[in-house]
C-alpha cells in the first residue's frame, strides 16, 4: 500500500475557546442583522461568516495550485434562496441526503453523528467503518466506484442534496456532478499541515447539518487531549529525543516524507527527531536506498513499514534492511493495526478526526513510560 499521509491542505470565543473572531461584530445592511467573520484557530484554509440566518463558507486553496475559488451560502431549509451570491453554491440546511467521495469524509460525518445521512459512497470497498461496510454489503448503501470511474447515473438515483467531494487538481468529478445539477461541496482538509488543522474541518462540515454547537464542544475536547499529550514531551532535551526513519523502498526508490509533511509534524509533536526534518518538502521525495542507509542506519525507530508483516519478510525483500539499528533492536512499527478484510486502512479514514490517538501511539512508541495505560490504536509492532 502507498505510504501516504497527505501532506500533501463558529462563533466568538464566548462560545468556544478554540475559535477566534477575526473581525468585530459589524452591522449589516439591515440594522437588525449582525455579520460575524469567524476564523478557525488551527485550520488556515477555510473561514465562515454568519450573516443573520445565512452562513457563508469559503475555501482558501481547494488543492495545490488551484485557480478555482469555492464559496457556499447556507440558508434555512424552507426559506427562499438568498439573492446576490451568484458566485457561490446555495444550499438549504440542514441537509438529509449526502454522497461521500472520500473515506475521510465518512469519518468526519461519524464524528458529527451524521453517517445515517450518507445515501451513496465512492471507494466503498476500502471503507473501514464497520457499520458502513454492513450497509454496503446489505445493499442499503450504493457504492459508486472510484474517482477514475464514478457511476454518475447511480448517484442520481439516490436523490442526494449535495456531494462531498475533493480534488487534487487532476480529476474533475466535482465538475461532472455540477453538470448533473448536484451541488458539490469541496473538502480540502488534506491541505492543512497540522493535525488539529485537519481535524478542525469537522467544523466546516458541521454547518451543513446545523450541528456546529455540538461539534465545537467535541472538537474542543479533542484539541485539549492533543495539547495535553504534547505537554508530556515538551521539555525533553533534543539530545534525548529518538531519531526516526519512515517508510521503505518501493520499485527502486525510497520515498521519504518531506520535513514539512503531515507525518513529520506528528513526529515532532510526539517528541521525535525526524531525520529529514530539515527538508522543505510537504510531500514525499525519492531517495536511493544507499542514501537512506547512510543517513538512517542508526535511527532509533523505523515507522510506517506497511509492505511486510514480519522482520523476516523485510529481510527477504532486501537483506540490507537488517543493517538498520531499528531492525536489530526490534523498533519497527506499522500503521496496520486497523485494516479491513478488503484492505481499508483506518488511519487513512479516521486519523484526521482522531489525531490525539495517532499522537498517543507515537508517544507510546517513543516514550512508553509516559503513557503506561495506552494501548496502540493505529500502530503495531513488526516482530
Amino acid at each position: 500500500m502507498s505510504n501516504i499521509f497527505f501532506s500533501i491542505t463558529v462563533f466568538c470565543i464566548s462560545l468556544s475557546t478554540f475559535l477566534s473572531c477575526t473581525n468585530a461584530v459589524k452591522q449589516g445592511k439591515d440594522e437588525n442583522i449582525t455579520v460575524d467573520t469567524i476564523k478557525p484557530k488551527y485550520a488556515v484554509n477555510f473561514s465562515a461568516v454568519k450573516n443573520g440566518e445565512l452562513t457563508i463558507l469559503s475555501i482558501g486553496e481547494a488543492w495545490r495550485g488551484a485557480d478555482e475559488k469555492f464559496r457556499y451560502v447556507l440558508y434555512p431549509k424552507g426559506k427562499s434562496e438568498p439573492k446576490g451570491y451568484e458566485d457561490a453554491v446555495l444550499i438549504a440546511v440542514p441537509v438529509e441526503r449526502v454522497i461521500c467521495t472520500g473515506t475521510s469524509h465518512t469519518a468526519m460525518l461519524d464524528f458529527l453523528g451524521q453517517t445515517d445521512k450518507i445515501v451513496a459512497i465512492a471507494d466503498g470497498k476500502y471503507i473501514y467503518n464497520e457499520a458502513l461496510r454492513k450497509r454496503i454489503g446489505s445493499g442499503n448503501l450504493p457504492e459508486l466506484g472510484n474517482d477514475n470511474g464514478l457511476n454518475y447515473e447511480k448517484a442520481l438515483t439516490v436523490n442526494p442534496e449535495l456531494v462531498f467531494g475533493f480534488s487534487f487538481g487532476r480529476g474533475s468529478s466535482h465538475k461532472k456532478f455540477k453538470e448533473l445539477g448536484l451541488p458539490v461541496v469541496i473538502l480540502s482538509e488534506f491541505m492543512e499541515d497540522t493535525p488539529l488543522g485537519r481535524a478542525e474541518w469537522v467544523l466546516f462540515m458541521s454547518y451543513f447539518f446545523n450541528k456546529e454547537e455540538q461539534a465545537k464542544k467535541d472538537f474542543d475536547a479533542l484539541a485539549k487531549r492533543y495539547l495535553d499529550l504534547q505537554e508530556k514531551v515538551k521539555n525533553i532535551p533534543t539530545d534525548k529525543k529518538p531519531t526516526v526513519l519512515l517508510g521503505m523502498a518501493q520499485e527502486g526508490s525510497w520515498f521519504v516524507a518531506g520535513g514539512k509533511s503531515f507525518i513529520a509534524r506528528f513526529i515532532r509533536d510526539a517528541g521525535g527527531r525526524y531525520l529529514w526534518a530539515d527538508n522543505e518538502e510537504r510531500g514525499g521525495l525519492p531517495v536511493d536506498f544507499e542514501s537512506v542507509l547512510f543517513k538512517a542506519q542508526k535511527a532509533d525507530y523505523w515507522l510506517n513499514v506497511v509492505l511486510a508483516e514480519t522482520k523476516e519478510q523485510l529481510k527477504k525483500a532486501d537483506a540490507r534492511y537488517s543493517s538498520f539499528s531499528a531492525f536489530q533492536k526490534g523498533n519497527i512499527f506499522s500503521y496496520t493495526a486497523r485494516v479491513s478484510e478488503n484492505g481499508g486502512y483506518d488511519i487513512f479514514e479516521s486519523a484526521n478526526v482522531k489525531p490525539d490517538l495517532v499522537l498517543a501511539d507515537l508517544i507510546k512508541i517513543f516514550y512508553p513510560e509516559l503513557l503506561p495505560e495506552h494501548v496502540l490504536y493505529f500502530y503495531k509492532k513488526i516482530e
